[in-house]
């Protein structure tokens, strides 16, 4: 298995965010917010957040970024590989920075309630 982040994979463009939050379904997996919306004309994207709000220093929303790509990396093959057209945003609702290894293990049990979810 190939454990790779694709530019492909990442969730761009401004339009396609906001109908993201405006209409997507969501859940809590603490410290993440997940949500997520199909759109059948695509495939699978993500989108990471850190809000400025919980976290002012750059290099603090950078690394918890950091972390929670790399978890979602390492766990994506949890996700079935026939959702085709899935959006989803991992969003971090904590205010203290967590270790690899939590984030790891909530980015996996985030995933596979998303994967019961579809």
């Amino acid at each position: 298995m190939e454990h790779t982040l694709h530019k492909q994979e990442r969730l761009r463009g401004k339009l396609v965010v906001q109908r993201l939050f405006a209409d997507g379904k969501a859940f809590t997996c603490y410290p993440l917010r997940v949500v997520y919306k199909h759109n059948a004309s695509c495939e699978q994207k993500v989108l990471f957040s850190v809000p400025k709000k919980r976290f002012r220093h750059a290099v603090d929303r950078n690394r918890l970024k950091r972390l929670m790509r790399e978890a979602y990396r390492l766990n994506k093959h949890v996700l079935p590989q026939k959702t085709e057209g899935l959006h989803v945003a991992f969003v971090a609702i904590t205010d203290v920075l967590p270790s690899f290894d939590f984030v790891q293990k909530k980015m996996r049990e985030a995933l596979l309630l998303l994967a019961e979810k579809e």
